[in-house]
């Protein structure tokens, strides 16, 4: 995609010599979806995790539950992390669900 968008000029000219016409804004409108894709994987994986501590909390939960659960939401982040690299940021939302989602992982390190 960098590549692409490097070389996109370049690439629109040689298109055009062959009357095929690219619309590259969809190379943002790509970025932003990965970063709604982000957005809800993170939210999934926070709804996840609440839903399972409070399991938890009426009944005694095996050690490997914990562990799959932590697991998750570490998985979550560096996917958010990805896309962030991928997409060159994120909007409000997904800053706001990142910081949220790297609260709750230092929170229960030992999980």
């Amino acid at each position: 995609m960098e590549a692409l968008e490097r070389t996109k000029d370049e690439e629109s000219k040689k298109f055009k010599s062959h009357k095929i016409n690219i619309d590259f804004s969809i190379l943002v409108r790509i970025k932003e979806l990965m970063v709604d894709v982000s957005s809800s994987c993170m939210e999934l994986a926070l709804k996840e995790k609440r839903n399972a501590s409070a399991k938890e909390n009426q009944e005694s939960k095996p050690e490997g539950r914990k562990k799959g659960s932590a697991k998750m939401l570490w998985k979550a982040f560096q996917f958010a992390f990805r896309v962030y690299t991928f997409a060159g940021g994120h909007d409000d939302r997904a800053d706001k669900l990142t910081r949220e989602l790297a609260h709750e992982i230092e929170t229960n390190p030992n999980q």
